[in-house]
């Protein structure tokens, strides 16, 4: 039997985890609705549909600072702090704990195709 509209609403509900990450402790995550994924891609698209490089560069680091929160679901950082270089520095171990947890969680894939993140852009 094939799926239902129903069905697929029933698993529009948020989603946490609770990750250890090595050297700093536990960080809370949150699922990523189809809408925040596409909306964090649409940030990738300068007003001239040219693709920002800057920001995609930064892409994984995104996608962390939105499934980041802390435990009443705030946003623990910004794009603006990651702009800025708010992950920059941070030790490359617990790094790839945390880009690899996030990737699982969301079902985001930070390491996207600079090629077909370019096309999609002039589209």
């Amino acid at each position: 039997m094939a799926i239902t509209r129903e069905q697929i609403q029933a698993v529009c509900v948020r989603r946490y985890e609770v990750v250890p990450v090595p050297c700093l402790g536990d960080m809370r995550i949150q699922s990523l609705t189809a809408g925040e994924m596409r909306a964090i891609r649409a940030t990738l698209r300068t007003k001239n549909h040219e693709l920002d490089r800057e920001r995609f560069d930064k892409l994984d680091a995104l996608v962390v600072a939105a499934a980041w929160v802390d435990d009443n679901g705030n946003p623990c950082v910004t794009d603006d702090d990651v702009m800025r270089g708010f992950f920059d520095r941070i030790d490359g171990g617990p790094w790839a704990v945390i880009t690899a947890a996030v990737k699982r969680h969301t079902g985001w894939d930070c390491g996207e195709d600079w090629q077909a993140v370019k096309a999609a852009a002039k589209n």
